[in-house]
């Protein structure tokens, strides 16, 4: 059934991203398998666009019961996330933790000062910005991949820290993040995950291989249509 063949396939990666180990370098998949076995059950979860969804499908399997998930798709997909992370945890009246990637962030500086006074934790995943394109067809020409859809930022993005004077920190392992948690803030706080684009694309490309050992089943066609 198709039921069981989703549970085959989170079986599968479950077992891979543990084997590879939390100390190897940050990528989009080792962090949401990291958080399906550590992410606290009494709190929500917010999941951005782009690559940050797209990767919680591949890794994120909570063994247990967690509070509710949202995630929106905006106008064009990426804009006003931050917004509508402050308005569900208004709503809600319980922390929440958004999973953003850095051009997303971008896109909604202007609404970091609605999270400030929330209990929120907001996580952005720098990769240098739209590096989903080139797990897609347009990155077989790399000089059109770098010259037209990369968008690396060239400023830190920790300077919204001080800017929006909201605690912001920075983790470059899985090790590094779960130190800052921590240390739980009652209000705001963005961290931020430093990611290499390459190996996040070398972590997704193999998932992806996981995927296509059965290429008859129906999750390897669907998930595919992401990075095809």
């Amino acid at each position: 059934s198709y039921l069981s063949t989703i549970k085959g396939y989170s079986e599968s990666i479950a077992r891979y991203m543990n084997l590879s180990g939390e100390e190897r370098p940050l990528s989009e998949p080792l962090f949401f398998s990291h958080l399906s076995r550590h992410f606290d059950p009494s709190h929500a979860l917010f999941i951005g666009n782009s690559l940050a969804i797209r990767a919680a499908d591949y890794a994120f399997y909570p063994r247990t019961s967690i509070g509710p998930i949202f995630a929106n798709r905006g106008c064009s997909g990426i804009d006003g996330n931050i917004a509508t992370l402050a308005g569900i945890t208004s709503g809600l009246e319980k922390p929440v933790m958004g999973v953003i990637g850095d051009q997303t962030f971008l896109h909604d500086l202007n609404s970091i000062p609605l999270i400030r006074e929330l209990p929120i934790t907001l996580v952005v995943i720098n990769n240098q910005g739209g590096r989903i394109f080139e797990h897609l067809p347009v990155a077989k020409d790399s000089s059109n991949t770098k010259d037209y859809f990369v968008n690396q930022s060239p400023f830190p993005l920790d300077a919204t820290g001080t800017l929006f004077d909201i605690p912001y920190s920075v983790a470059h392992t899985m090790a590094d993040f779960g130190d800052i948690l921590k240390n739980p803030k009652e209000s705001g706080q963005i961290i931020e995950l430093v990611v290499d684009p390459a190996h996040s694309l070398r972590e997704h490309q193999k998932l992806f291989q996981e995927a296509q050992k059965n290429k008859k089943s129906r999750l390897a066609q669907s998930l595919s249509c992401y990075f095809t």
